[in-house]
């Protein structure tokens, strides 16, 4: 699948990011590592006529430990958590975890900051504007799995049966 055309921004700064984000709105996406947006562009689910690149912002990609605290930069690869030792020595639920997440390759190009934004519910309450029929107010599926991607809402979801408008924007879910 071919990715559908958008223009391309490469911001250095925090502020540069923001600035562009904010004078091109709703048409814009930031990207780091992609693996849920480009998945989701190839799809024609999401088509932003511009993403903004993170990979050049080096503040973003910074870990340092501060006042007793630990500052992890948005851009930081799972695969960096999982190599940390100063995060498996201080954070080993977060050093565990980032090990275990999905295969090398997308530990590679996931980022903490796009795993902590993605919006993972259920495949109908995240797109609604793709299922029209019901609005689904609760996921029936207790977590994210191959399974649950395009699942009927059914036993253990409470549904309504109203149109979802085709402007719908965001989820509809809880």
């Amino acid at each position: 699948m071919l990715l559908p055309k958008f223009d391309f921004h490469e911001p250095e700064t925090i502020e540069e990011a923001c600035q562009i984000m904010a004078e091109l709105g709703q048409e814009a996406k930031p990207l780091a590592g992609g693996t849920d947006l480009i998945v989701n562009m190839k799809k024609k689910i999401l088509s932003p006529a511009h993403l903004v690149s993170l990979a050049r912002i080096e503040n973003l990609k910074q870990m340092d430990s501060t006042n007793g605290g630990m500052r992890i930069g948005a851009s930081i690869t799972v695969s960096e958590l999982s190599e940390s030792n100063e995060i498996e020595d201080r954070l080993k639920a977060l050093s565990t975890g980032a090990r275990g997440l999905g295969s090398p390759l997308i530990r590679n190009l996931a980022t903490i900051g796009g795993n902590l934004c993605q919006d993972s519910r259920c495949w109908y309450s995240r797109y609604p504007r793709i299922s029209r029929r019901t609005v689904v107010t609760k996921c029936s599926v207790p977590r994210v799995t191959s399974k649950s991607k395009y699942h009927t809402p059914g036993r253990g979801s409470r549904t309504s049966r109203a149109a979802v408008s085709s402007s719908s924007e965001g989820a509809i879910g809880t």
